[in-house]
């Protein structure tokens, strides 16, 4: 019997099997204080806690400690951080909250329409500007093949 809040792993012929989806949390990270931007992150979370099936990750809490998310450099290595667990295939899904999208959440969802990870919009704030984004790459994207230096 599986507890709440345990990542349960089996071994089968395929090798490890994790029976939860791990989505990447994407929230604007802009203006506002950073505690307020925690606590709504904190808040997602909660939110999410109570699907047994998924597990949220944001790499903000990992630096949060020592860092101060108003600083360029800090921003710059969680948006590293990001980037890095979308290309290596560490998420199964990213999942878009807020009031708005920044350049950074823009970059993430192409790249993750690149990887064939699914983007989801989980607020009304990231819907409208999420399709624009997907259409704009859509249309824009070079043609199989292009090399790009």
């Amino acid at each position: 019997m599986q507890e709440s809040g345990t990542l349960w792993i089996e071994y089968d012929k395929r090798g490890l099997v994790v029976d939860q989806k791990v989505v990447l949390i994407g929230y604007p990270l802009d203006g506002g204080d950073p505690v307020e931007i925690a606590r709504a992150i904190i808040g997602i979370y909660k939110e999410i806690q109570n699907n047994e099936g998924i597990v949220p990750y944001s790499p903000e809490f990992l630096f949060l400690p020592i860092c101060s998310l108003k600083e360029a450099e800090w921003q710059r290595r969680i948006a590293v951080a990001r980037r890095l667990g979308l290309c290596r295939g560490f998420f199964e899904e990213l999942w878009l909250f807020g009031d708005h999208l920044t350049q950074e959440m823009k970059e993430e969802i192409i790249i993750g329409v690149t990887m064939g990870i699914p983007v989801v919009a989980m607020t009304d704030g990231t819907k409208e500007g999420m399709v624009a984004c997907i259409k704009e790459y859509q249309d824009n994207r070079p043609p199989p093949g292009t090399r790009i230096h």
